[in-house]
């Protein structure tokens, strides 16, 4: 019996934190208004990750580390598509003199991606080009800088691309030694000359008789 009583306990206990998990997973943050009215750019925004941010920023212990939190939030606007928000952070905190690469890193990063929705724009709703004016010098003067400042990395494989064609380029134009093939002509032997030897006069036999032969 006291076995029965203990293992229903156990389920009750074991059910009354399963419901408290659950609990504290479908929990929200919901930042208080002084929080709100501090922090306008936050107003109306439910990423839970931005809210976190904004949450730790508002409690006063963190008060030594509000620079570094703001800058999170603003690289937390700008990976949600929220650039305009991002940007005005950013201009906030330059204007108390906070400064970092990461800081600076976001503003580049909001700023071409709305450049690039507004030629995006351009093309495909307004169906037009750029102006040769204004906006096409602007464009190109931003590609320029953009090419003087590549990442050391992109810098050595590029420098290696051009390496190996130039070394294929010359390779191709060397032009090749011809070495001429003597052709050696072997005369025909020149004949031997041969001793010929004289043949043996033959004698001719007469028909006339010696007239002395019978003295």
């Amino acid at each position: 019996m006291k076995r029965i009583i203990a293992f229903f306990m156990a389920v009750m206990v074991g059910g009354g934190c399963s419901q408290q998990i659950f609990a504290a997973e479908d929990q929200k943050i919901v930042l208080k208004k002084r929080c709100l009215k501090a922090h306008p750019l936050v107003v109306d925004e439910d990423d839970q990750t931005l809210l976190s941010i904004y949450s730790q920023v508002c409690d006063k212990e963190n008060k030594d580390k509000e620079n570094m939190l703001l800058t999170q939030a603003a690289q937390r606007f700008q990976t949600l598509g929220k650039d305009v928000k991002s940007l005005q952070l950013i201009q906030q905190l330059e204007a108390n003199q906070v400064h970092s690469n990461a800081l600076t890193d976001t503003k580049f990063l909001a700023a071409t991606h709305i450049a690039h929705l507004a030629l995006a724009q351009i093309r495909t709703q307004q169906v037009r080009f750029l102006n040769a004016a204004d906006t096409y010098p602007a464009a190109k003067q931003l590609v320029s800088d953009i090419e003087s400042a590549k990442p050391e990395s992109i810098l050595i494989e590029e420098a290696k691309a051009a390496q190996s064609v130039t070394y294929k380029a010359d390779k191709s134009h060397m032009h090749p030694v011809v070495r001429k093939k003597t052709t050696v002509v072997k005369s025909a032997p020149k004949p031997k000359a041969t001793a010929v030897s004289p043949q043996p006069v033959a004698k001719q036999e007469t028909n006339e008789k010696n007239p002395f032969a019978g003295l």
